[in-house]
Formats: structure tokens, C-alpha cells, sequence
């Protein structure tokens, strides 16, 4: 993939360490634990071999993939809060900022090592170096939303597979996927993408296995460290640019740049994030303990999406109505264009490594018998939405 360097690490950022605790799970929360059959199997399991001793508190010190004010950062925040109430304090997660202690790129290695008890990313940052990683979270995921894709990890061997490669890169972790982020945009651009030859030629930041859509596309891709994006753009190194979700967008500055938002996209529909911890720090934890800090990710996962909506809704109006950013639908033949060189670049990506196809194999399946039964049974929102909430056009204008 061509770029003008490869990823770097973040720079460190200032700023205190921070013991989160406080805030309950709610009935959200609640009803994850209660829905949740591996955590919860588990669960009962643990709960015959005691409960919690009392000892001094259990402290992760748990870094973050970059440090913005965001979906994934609220997903981390609240999981701390989470399980400090549950765990009465006595197992803690101490948040540390993107780059404190390893560059972004380095966070697995050393967790595994135990440099760090704990880091938290999204899989796609190690796209570049194990594709497969970026399995879950790249590309139309075949149709599969951020729910459905978590559920083919928790239940349809997805878990079993990703712990599978970490073994096999000599990874001593315990990887916890959770969380269900919200489609990003298409991408940030100076003028609208009305067709795919729009795309040729334009210098454009996109990160992980989802980059190679878009050089599929046409596009010179760049991939930047994270506090680069922006200065980029302003001085033309760059000329657009995809990044995260909207509130992510919105928190690394691209409405302060670029006034054109593309919505919709195929390139990334159903990202997770995880809690990755260092194995013998997972395994030194009373099965209890251990059952706990599953069921708290399954709680934050229910909690988070209603604040997601939320702060979704109000963030695409405030970047509308009063940073002046115009939104528009990405055209259908750029979407469905979208989906062809996806299907070059996982072709590209089988061909010679084994466990890529296998983990798009286990993906379709399990699409295939979901997806299809969700979509059968769902009504379109679009149309219900529509008859409530367009304005009809007068009388005598074309619609």
C-alpha cells in the first residue's frame, strides 16, 4: 500500500494518572449480564469457588490507543468505573494516556511482556501487520452491524480464532472484545464525491486493512499517526480523510478543516473494541474476579450504545447546524464500488495466508444465517422514518 511513512507512534501526552471508580452499571448494564450466556456460564462456574478476598486493591495499569474525547475513550472510562463498583474497589484499571508508556503501535507486545497489565485499541491498528487482525472491524463484514459481528467473536468462533493468532505470534494475552462503535463516514473532503473517479489521484489518510479499499479506489493512501491528520491537511499534504466515528471526527478537529462529510460507508461498518491484558496478570485473577471483569464489558457494551445515540444525534447537528459542515448520502455506485474492491483486497489477502481465509470463511457463514434472517424479519427504518418525519414537497416542485 503506498504512503508517505508507515504508522508511527502517537506522542506522549501529558496529563495525570487516574484511578477511575464509581458510577453503577444500570439497568442497561443489567440486562447485559443477564443476556450474556458465555459470561454469564462462567459466572455461575465462579461463584462456587468463593468470592472476593479481602487484600490490597488489584491495580491494571491500562493504556489507551490515543487520547480523544470520544466513543472509545468513553468505552474504557466507564469499563474502569464499571468494575470498580462491582469489584468494591478492589480491582481498578488505571487509565493512562496514548504514548505514556509504549508507542500505539507497540501496546501488544508489551502487554504481553507485562510492561503493561493492560492496553485498549481497536484490532485494526495490527492490520498491518496481521491482516486477519483487521478482520474484525474492516471492510461490509458481509452485512454483519457492530451486534451481530460481536456476536459471530462471543459465539460463532471468533474468540477461540483471535486467540489462536495471538499464540501463534508468541502473544502471552487475554484479549476481551466488547463494545460495538458506530459506522464511520465514508470521509472528510473539500468538495462532494459524486462518482468513484472522484477519488483518483486524491491524497487521503485512511488507516488499517480498510486503507486498501480505498487505494483500491483509486486514491494515494496515507497513513498518519494520529496527531499528524490535521497539520496535515492544513498545509495540503493531505486532501481528505476518514478517521472514526462522527464524535470522533468531531474530537480530532476535521469539521474545523473540511466543511464536506460523506455518510455511509462500507469501509469499516462494525468495529469493536478491546480490552487486552496481560496473561499471567488474567490468569492470576480468582475465577470470580475473572467472570466479573467479563460481565463488565458486557454491561458497558448495553450502556454505551444509548449514550452512543445520543451523543451521535447531537454531534451531527451541532456539525450541521453550527460548524457549518454539509453532510451528504455517499452515492450508491461509489458504495457498491465500495464492496467490489473489497472483494479484490480479501481475494489479495487469502491468497497465500491460511488463517485470513479461514477467518473470512467463519465470517460469511455466520452472516449468512443472521444477517439473512435479521433482514427478513425487520422492516425498513428508512420507511418509517420517512412517512414521520419528511417534509412533502409543495405543490408543483419535483421531489
Amino acid at each position: 500500500m503506498p504512503r508517505s511513512r508507515d504508522a508511527v507512534p502517537e506522542g506522549s501526552v501529558p496529563g495525570r494518572r487516574q484511578i477511575l471508580k464509581g458510577a453503577g452499571v444500570g439497568a442497561a448494564g443489567m440486562a447485559a449480564l443477564a443476556l450474556s450466556s458465555p459470561a454469564l456460564a462462567r459466572s455461575r462456574a465462579a461463584a462456587s469457588q468463593g468470592t472476593m478476598p479481602a487484600q490490597e486493591p488489584v491495580v491494571w495499569r491500562c493504556q489507551m490507543a490515543w487520547t480523544l474525547e470520544d466513543d472509545f475513550h468513553a468505552y474504557i472510562t466507564t469499563l474502569a468505573e464499571v468494575l470498580g463498583t462491582m469489584t468494591e474497589g478492589r480491582l481498578q484499571l488505571e487509565v493512562l494516556p496514548a504514548g505514556r508508556e509504549v508507542p500505539t503501535e507497540a501496546l501488544s507486545g508489551a502487554v504481553s511482556r507485562g510492561r503493561l497489565e493492560a492496553a485498549h485499541r481497536v484490532l485494526s491498528l495490527d492490520a498491518m501487520r496481521q491482516p486477519a487482525l483487521g478482520l474484525w472491524g474492516s471492510g461490509p463484514a458481509f452485512g454483519m452491524d457492530g451486534m451481530t459481528l460481536l456476536s459471530w467473536h462471543q459465539h460463532g468462533g471468533g474468540e477461540a480464532m483471535l486467540q489462536e493468532l495471538y499464540e501463534a505470534e508468541g502473544l502471552k494475552v487475554h484479549s476481551l472484545l466488547y463494545g460495538a462503535l458506530p459506522t464511520p463516514a465514508f470521509g472528510w473532503f473539500k468538495r462532494p464525491i459524486a462518482r468513484v473517479e472522484d477519488l483518483n489521484g486524491m491524497r487521503f489518510h485512511a488507516g488499517g486493512l480498510a486503507a486498501q479499499i480505498y487505494q483500491e479506489l483509486g486514491a494515494t493512501v496515507f497513513q498518519l499517526p494520529i496527531d499528524e491528520i490535521i497539520p496535515a491537511l492544513r498545509r495540503g499534504e493531505i486532501e481528505a480523510a476518514e478517521f472514526s466515528t462522527l464524535s470522533g471526527d468531531r474530537a480530532l478537529g476535521l469539521p474545523e478543516v473540511l466543511k464536506v462529510c460523506m455518510l455511509q460507508s462500507h469501509h469499516q461498518v462494525a468495529e469493536q473494541t478491546e480490552l487486552l491484558i496481560n496473561a499471567e496478570r488474567w490468569a492470576a485473577l480468582p475465577p470470580a474476579w475473572q467472570a466479573m471483569v467479563e460481565q463488565a464489558t458486557q454491561a458497558v457494551t448495553a450502556t454505551l450504545i444509548g449514550q452512543q445515540i445520543n451523543q451521535g444525534a447531537t454531534h451531527y447537528i451541532e456539525m450541521r447546524e453550527v460548524q457549518g459542515v454539509r453532510f451528504y448520502k455517499t452515492p450508491e455506485s461509489v458504495l457498491r464500488a465500495q464492496l467490489q474492491a473489497w472483494d479484490r483486497v480479501t481475494v489479495r489477502n487469502s491468497n497465500g495466508d491460511p488463517v485470513f481465509a479461514r477467518v473470512l470463511d467463519s465470517m460469511r457463514r455466520y452472516a449468512q444465517r443472521c444477517v439473512g434472517w435479521y433482514t427478513d424479519s425487520t422492516a425498513d427504518r428508512r420507511m418509517a422514518y420517512n412517512h414521520y418525519f419528511m417534509q412533502r414537497s409543495p405543490k408543483g416542485t419535483k421531489e
